[in-house]
C-alpha cells in the first residue's frame, strides 16, 4: 500500500504541473479512491 500512495504522489506532482491536462479530474478520483486526504503534503 506504502508503494502504491508513493506511485500516486509521483503521479500527482506531475498532474498538478498540467494543470490543464483533462485527465487530472479522473486522478482526482483516484485520490479519493485510495482515501489521500491529505493533498497539500503531495503537493508540496
Amino acid at each position: 500500500m506504502k508503494k502504491e500512495v508513493i506511485k500516486l504522489q509521483l503521479v500527482f506532482k506531475n498532474h498538478f504541473k498540467k494543470r490543464s491536462n483533462p485527465s487530472s479530474q479522473l486522478f482526482y478520483k483516484k485520490l479519493q479512491f485510495y482515501k489521500i486526504h491529505d493533498y497539500s503534503k503531495i503537493v508540496n
